[in-house]
């Protein structure tokens, strides 16, 4: 039993310690400094209700997740909803996912397409083949990631600090490192919302996943236990993506800086060349110059880039209300610094980062595979394999769809968007049926929930971009089936 405690609880770390932990979280960490960290524990609290409760439920009951909703809350249209949502988030997870290989490769996102489709196919080969032993799988998944984002913290910040050496590029480091301890960062409205519902969001609520996870978790095993250990290692391993991120914000400013300096030595040669030209010039003179000028040209692109990519990432750590589409593509830029920079070991460094991240995505993508396969099998009536393979296409088409922009921007916006409305509504069967725990619990939580919802409906719907506010209209299409709850019933009532 206590080998099975370890598993389940680095099965839901693998799930919830996913992309969002290193995409969006460690952004509030460095802005709001310890004030996000102590608001952090208010998705936290909201999060450790609902998942609890659900859980629960389906655990005590002996129900299976659909079988629960039917026969004790009467709310089938529910898992119906949680499912269409799974698919969008476990399709934007596998993009993000994906993208890790070529920004550890350094060759062009063209090849995010390929990288989708193995991944999904490694997935369904992994739980296909697993059967029985998917949650040793999971969980051994989750252990490395684990073991990779420590490693990769601890080998960054010599690195960059070996690296970083001008006194400017050393100020802006020390400030990013002490902002994530500070007590003095001031909040903001907008992105104390955005720090909340990322927070909600990242504990992958809405899905239906912790349903499942329940109906087969063994009685004897102390849920709070394990979820109090997932929170820990949550918080944890935030901590680290934000002192990630603040070690890159230093090396940004150094790769300027170097970058200025090779573009002022080039300047001066160039200067020195043209001073001993005169009269006719040769062949010679002309190649020389020519090479001369072209590298000149080269060092003002670099100049340029490396400060576009510093002046990115600065604003990560201190714009709170930045949208989580421009958070989540500034991260993709961080080995892009590291190389440019010419970091010493940046290969090795940027390995661990990325093969940390893909770990993140990863599990949490099979998470979402496993539990997708088993509800459409329930709902739907589908083998194992088969449903396996519906969620994984499925998936995978929208993950291809997002290799388009606006696409991107759509999809991304989903979760943010509705993730508050389908934490509620996944908790909304708990809070009506024969709850196993307290329902009063249950009902703060839910109302959060809702609160969260309707700011994370406001925010994205305001954005500027229309792409945003299209994802805002598909997350509540996604609420359709809610409206056929009836309809669902009414074989249920012939069959009584």
């Amino acid at each position: 039993m206590k080998k099975v405690s370890v598993l389940m609880a680095f099965l839901i770390t693998g799930y919830i310690l996913g992309i969002w932990n290193f995409l969006i979280l460690p952004k509030y960490y460095l802005n709001f400094g310890l004030k996000g960290f102590l608001l952090m524990f208010v998705p936290i609290a909201i999060a450790f209700l609902l998942i609890y409760g659900e859980i629960e439920a389906t655990r005590r009951t002996r129900y299976l997740a659909y079988e629960y909703m039917v026969k004790v809350s009467r709310a089938p249209a529910v898992i119906f909803s949680l499912l269409l949502f799974l698919m969008i988030v476990s399709g934007v997870t596998l993009y993000y996912t994906s993208k890790t290989i070529p920004a550890m490769a350094n060759v062009s996102t063209s090849y995010i397409a390929p990288v989708i489709i193995i991944l999904a196919v490694v997935a369904f080969a992994l739980l296909a083949l697993a059967k029985g032993r998917a949650l040793e799988v999971i969980s051994a998944l989750s252990v490395l990631f684990i073991i990779f984002t420590i490693v990769a913290v601890f080998v960054m910040r010599s690195q960059v600090h070996s690296f970083v050496t001008s006194p400017m590029a050393m100020h802006y480091l020390h400030a990013r490192e002490s902002s994530i301890f500070s007590f003095s960062n001031a909040l903001t409205a907008r992105g104390t919302a955005l720090l909340l519902i990322s927070g909600l969001v990242s504990f992958g609520l809405g899905l239906g996943v912790y349903y499942v996870l329940g109906s087969f978790m063994p009685e004897d095993v102390n849920i709070k236990k394990v979820l109090a250990a997932v929170v820990i290692l949550q918080i944890v391993l935030s901590l680290a993506a934000a002192m990630i991120t603040a070690y890159s914000i230093g090396a940004a400013y150094q790769s300027y800086e170097n970058a200025q300096q090779r573009y002022g030595a080039l300047h001066n040669e160039l200067i020195q060349l043209y001073s001993k030209l005169s009269g006719k010039l040769n062949r010679t003179q002309v190649l020389a110059v020519s090479r001369e000028i072209t590298q000149v040209e080269m060092a003002i692109n670099q100049t340029n880039l490396t400060k576009r990519n510093f002046e990115r990432v600065n604003m990560y750590a201190t714009t709170s209300y930045q949208g989580p589409m421009n958070s989540i593509e500034t991260f993709y830029m961080i080995p892009q610094i590291l190389r440019g920079g010419h970091v010493k070991n940046a290969g090795i460094v940027i390995f661990l980062l990325m093969v940390s991240l893909l770990l993140a995505g990863f599990t949490s993508f099979i998470v979402m595979m496993e539990v997708g396969s088993q509800i459409s099998s329930e709902v739907i009536g589908l083998r194992r394999n088969k449903s396996l393979a519906m969620i994984g296409i499925v998936a995978a088409v929208i993950a291809l769809a997002m290799t388009v922009f606006s696409i991107r921007l759509m999809l991304v916006a989903v979760p943010f968007a509705v993730g508050g409305i389908f934490a509620a509504i996944e908790a909304y069967p708990v809070l009506v049926g024969a709850s196993p725990v307290n329902r009063k619990m249950i009902a703060v939580a839910f109302a959060a929930s809702i609160a969260l919802g309707i700011a994370g409906l406001y925010i994205v719907s305001t954005a500027h971009r229309l792409s945003a506010k299209m994802g805002v209209v598909i997350g509540l299409v996604l609420l359709v089936p809610l409206l056929l709850n009836s309809v669902l019933l009414q074989p249920m009532r012939m069959r009584r």
